[in-house]
């Protein structure tokens, strides 16, 4: 959910929940060449609050915004190959500032490119895999740099973004997404 001011401030908030679920076959092998694979399932939910200013430059926006994400994931257990596997529930709570521009506001095709700082508070996870013991965490900072397109007709309520991200630091790594909207 998203309001937006004639003043160009803007307030958001989100909530989501679902399932994860992993399934692998021959995720290991023994020294005998026997394969062994496990199915996983996890629930999850999930928020987030926001605010942000839309502030226009030329034919383009900027976006300038601040945003805490939460998000909590049951843990599971499973076997695979005589042994026991559990990973404990994991907590993320993430800060991130950031500032995006979208160059041709309005027109059928809008490019927009932005960078963000993200700083994640916790993110602790436990894994337990027979009798050994291992600890991962995700604490720590993050930047990120984005490129993407929206694709919006006219007036219409419908909207497709395309989006790459490229992230350095605690995170590393890209990923893309493609998302279609209503706007209502």
């Amino acid at each position: 959910m998203r309001l937006t001011k004639d003043s160009g401030m803007y307030y958001e908030a989100s909530l989501r929940a679902g399932t994860l679920s992993s399934s692998m076959t021959d995720a290991v092998r023994d020294g005998y060449g026997n394969s062994y694979g496990f199915d996983s399932d996890s629930t999850y939910w999930g928020g987030h609050i926001g605010a942000g200013k839309l502030v226009e430059s030329g034919r383009g926006e900027w976006d300038i915004y601040g945003k805490y994400f939460h998000t909590e994931i049951n843990g599971d257990s499973f076997a695979m190959g005589g042994d026991a596997f559990s990973f404990d529930s994991v907590t993320s709570d993430r800060l991130r500032l950031g500032a995006r521009y979208t160059a041709e506001k309005g027109r059928a095709w809008s490019l927009y490119y932005g960078a963000a700082y993200e700083y994640e508070f916790s993110g602790d996870s436990r894994m337990k895999a027979g009798p050994w013991d291992t600890e991962q965490s995700l604490q720590g900072s993050t930047v990120f740099g984005e490129i993407g397109a929206v694709m919006r007709e006219g007036d219409s309520p419908w909207s497709v973004d395309i989006n790459l991200r490229g992230y350095a630091g605690e995170r590393e790594g890209f990923s893309g997404m493609v998302m279609a909207a209503y706007s209502f």
